[in-house]
């Protein structure tokens, strides 16, 4: 028998070469900002002293009589007669304090008829005063 020849078929062509394909790695992300703690805001400062509060009401003398003034007071820095009345005069390192007493007709006992308030620029208020009297003698 014959052979058939057949033409040959090329060879087949060689398998190509694993095509590398590159990985690309993601970039690392950025850093993230680090958080910085709340500083609260300055506050606006107030032009003008704050006054503190009163520590006391001379309402608390009206009508007393001289021993409980004292008592409360304490023995005033100097006392001064005016007339038929009497002034009582207390000194702190803020103000003077001055205490006019009347003489009751009746019973002879002095009692407390008003106050003024002395701190050489007429702008402390009187219980403020009256507070520091007060607390720089207990």
């Amino acid at each position: 028998m014959d052979q058939i020849n057949t033409p040959q078929s090329p060879p087949p062509p060689p398998n190509p070469p694993p095509q590398v394909q590159e990985q690309h790695k993601p970039a690392p992300a950025p850093p993230l900002p680090q958080a910085r703690p709340k500083v609260p805001e300055p506050k606006p400062v107030d032009p003008k002293p704050v006054e503190p509060k009163p520590v006391a009401d001379p309402a608390l003398l009206n009508g007393l009589e001289e021993d409980a003034v004292t008592k409360m007071l304490g023995p005033p820095d100097s006392t001064q007669l005016k007339g038929t009345g009497k002034i009582l005069v207390w000194h702190s390192d803020l103000c003077s304090f001055d205490i006019l007493m009347f003489q009751d007709v009746k019973t002879g006992t002095w009692r407390t008829l008003g106050w003024q308030v002395e701190d050489g620029s007429g702008t402390l208020s009187t219980p403020l005063c009256f507070g520091s009297i007060k607390g720089s003698r207990q």
